[in-house]
């Protein structure tokens, strides 16, 4: 199954991100964690997302990090292909107010949030940069025999610590 990105294949079976699917359904799981953001404003230059849409996000987020960690837990395999970092603000539910009467202000608390908090992995540090080749420095076996298959027809968009 893959989550989050179409595959075009007739036995790969395509999840939406927003659905609340069991990914122990599948035994080769691709996931991909694109979220699709309607920002509500901007904040600090990053999209701020309205009430409905932070809740939305954090639930997304929570289902699909839960999600991986079940299926990982059940020795499926997954495959995680990393879309651009997205950075965003999401509502807390928490408001505070200031001044009196008809100059009272309330004011929305907001919390930084990303797309890859869905996976369970820590990253020391990520930037968004697309390119066509792998610079080998390091170990890259997990992904080495994949690469040497594909590079000519892959890219990344992200590269991290």
């Amino acid at each position: 199954m893959s989550v989050g990105i179409n595959l075009s294949h007739p036995e790969i079976e395509h999840v939406s991100l927003y659905s609340k699917r069991s990914l122990l359904d599948g035994d080769i799981i691709f996931f991909c964690p694109e979220l699709s953001l309607s920002s509500y404003e901007d904040f600090q230059g990053k999209p701020c997302l309205s009430d409905a849409a932070s809740f939305q996000a954090k639930e997304t987020i929570s289902h699909w990090r839960q999600q991986i960690l079940s299926a990982f837990d059940a020795g499926k395999t997954i495959v995680v292909m990393l879309c651009e970092y997205q950075e965003f603000y999401v509502d807390t539910g928490q408001r505070s107010y200031s001044g009196t009467g008809r100059s009272r202000v309330t004011h929305r608390h907001v919390d930084v949030a990303n797309n890859y908090s869905m996976i369970p992995i820590a990253f020391k540090s990520i930037t968004n940069a697309i390119g066509e080749r792998v610079v080998k420095e390091k170990d890259i076996k997990p992904i080495e025999n994949y690469w040497n298959a594909l590079s000519d027809n892959s890219a990344h968009v992200v590269y991290f610590e």
